[in-house]
């Protein structure tokens, strides 16, 4: 180590200049050196005072974040006012279209009460703040939506009238026709749903001779076109009006609804069947010898005096059931009741046993039956591909005899069909559908007819808000109301409670005379 220069300078070999040059080279370099450090640390004071901003501004937003969370939270913790999908207000109504459309939905499924009772109380869990709408004001929406559906049927020069005519009590009774909205095609046939239907007309009457149906035929006509065939339970004031329809070369088809021709070739051959006959009278005075009884639970279904025969199979399957029970003495339902007890009461049924084999043989081929035509309906070929069907399904004769007279049935229905023809043979949607009408009346039924007929097309399908508007646009409540004066005669119930107020009307006055003081003149 050298304390000062010209030591240094004394020790060293090379030339004076070629030292200078050396230190002039290490001192640019080390200025070089400096210079790029010094940058970097420029720029990582730089980096280091962005970091410090940024992190003031992820504090302030996380602070933000913070308070906004503890805000949610304070609302959540509130009590929520819930906005419901209510839909626009129909001019002059106060309730939204949405809100219409869910009562009439929902009317339709459990009935008119029932829907402001399950509204109010779902309404009360929601904690909104909604007003129920009455069950007045449901009727006469889903009667206004009924009649907007009726008017707005399309007239077409083809289709299937469904026609049938129910009866109610005292002397109302209701023709209605039913059309199905789109035509048919072999390959997508299948059984018709209320989805699928349009009302055509649905009219009370007292009288319905073939003069009353035919008026009613030609009118429907007229309106909506003449159809290409008719679809009836094969009564003669249905079928002979239709030949009033179209012209002598181009008349509708007359079609006989399949379920009501079995059930009356089934009962035609049990009434011939001294078996049957024998049967029935046993079974008829059961109910009241088992009434009150340790044997009560084996009371028989009741036979219904109207279509008895098209509900035998609650009959047979009862029977069925008491067989089994009659040979297991150890099952649950005769453990108080003994041998002797059950034989006494039950045990005739025995006798019958080959008779209700044959009898529940037959009925499930007529079920086979309406199944194979409710999928298939009416076509050429149609009786060909029945008897490939079921020709080896009958086995005995009484099912033999049901196949025969099905395959010569249908050979006359499809014997004026056109080639491609594909049409329904069943009239069970239009049962179906009156059978919704009846469960939303419930209670009223037996008091006859009521205004809510005009609703049985909104039964068919559900309604949407966009629907309800567009009705409640179409029929005003004075059109509704000349409606139900002009096609609504006075109806049982009406009958009734005049009954009543006449009757106390003529008591009170009698009873004021009674107790008027006179007046000395």
């Amino acid at each position: 180590m050298f304390s000062h220069w010209p030591e240094f300078f004394s020790s060293c070999r090379s030339r004076l200049s070629a030292i200078a040059r050396s230190c002039f080279l290490s001192r640019e370099r080390w200025i070089e050196k400096y210079s790029r450090l010094s940058a970097t640390l420029r720029g990582l004071r730089s980096e280091r005072d962005q970091a410090r901003l940024e992190t003031e501004r992820l504090k302030s937003a996380n602070q933000q974040l913070v308070e906004r969370v503890k805000s949610l939270e304070s609302e959540l913790a509130q009590p929520r006012k819930i906005e419901l999908p209510v839909g626009e207000r129909p001019p002059g109504h106060q309730y939204g279209a949405g809100l219409i459309a869910l009562s009439v939905n929902l009317a339709r499924q459990v009935g008119l009460r029932p829907t402001t009772r399950a509204l109010s109380l779902f309404f009360r869990w929601l904690g909104a703040d909604q007003p129920v709408p009455t069950y007045q004001s449901i009727r006469e929406w889903m009667r206004r939506i009924g009649l907007a559906r009726q008017k707005r049927g399309k007239k077409r020069k083809d289709g299937v009238w469904l026609v049938d005519i129910t009866n109610q009590i005292g002397r109302d009774r209701v023709l209605t026709i039913l059309r199905p909205r789109k035509r048919f095609k072999q390959e997508k046939m299948a059984p018709l749903r209320l989805r699928d239907m349009e009302v055509l007309a649905v009219i009370p009457g007292q009288q319905w001779g073939r003069k009353e149906v035919g008026d009613v035929y030609r009118a429907t006509a007229e309106l909506r076109g003449t159809p290409r065939a008719v679809l009836s339970d094969g009564a003669v004031e249905l079928q002979e009006p239709v030949e009033t329809l179209g012209t002598a070369r181009k008349r509708p088809l007359q079609l006989r609804d399949m379920k009501h021709f079995l059930a009356n070739q089934l009962e035609n051959s049990l009434a011939k069947d001294p078996t049957y006959q024998e049967f029935l009278g046993k079974l008829s005075g059961l109910r009241l010898v088992l009434q009150q009884t340790e044997l009560a639970h084996f009371i028989p279904p009741p036979m219904k005096l109207k279509s008895r025969f098209m509900n035998l199979a609650l009959t047979l399957r009862w029977t069925h059931a008491v067989l089994w029970h009659l040979a297991h003495p150890e099952s649950r339902s005769r453990r108080k009741i003994s041998v002797e007890r059950m034989n006494d009461k039950l045990g005739w049924l025995r006798a019958f046993e080959p008779a209700i084999r044959s009898w529940t043989a037959c009925h499930e081929i007529i079920g086979a039956i309406l199944d194979w035509v409710r999928q298939r309906g009416i076509y050429r070929g149609a009786a060909r591909d029945f008897g490939r069907r079921f020709r080896r399904r009958a086995t005995d004769a009484l099912s033999k005899h049901f196949v025969d007279k099905t395959r010569f049935f249908l050979r006359l229905q499809e014997r004026r069909l056109k080639a491609d023809e594909h049409l329904p043979l069943s009239t069970e949607v239009l049962e179906s559908a009156f059978s919704r009408y009846k469960q939303l009346i419930r209670q009223h039924v037996k008091w006859g007819l009521s205004g809510l007929l005009i609703s049985l097309p909104t039964l068919l399908a559900p309604v949407t808000a966009s629907e309800v508007t567009h009705s409640l646009e179409q029929v005003s409540v004075n059109e509704l109301r000349t409606w139900t004066k002009t096609v609504l005669t006075e109806t049982y119930a009406t009958q009734r409670t005049n009954m009543y107020k006449d009757a106390r009307s003529t008591k009170a006055t009698r009873k004021k005379r009674a107790t008027r003081i006179p007046v000395d003149v």
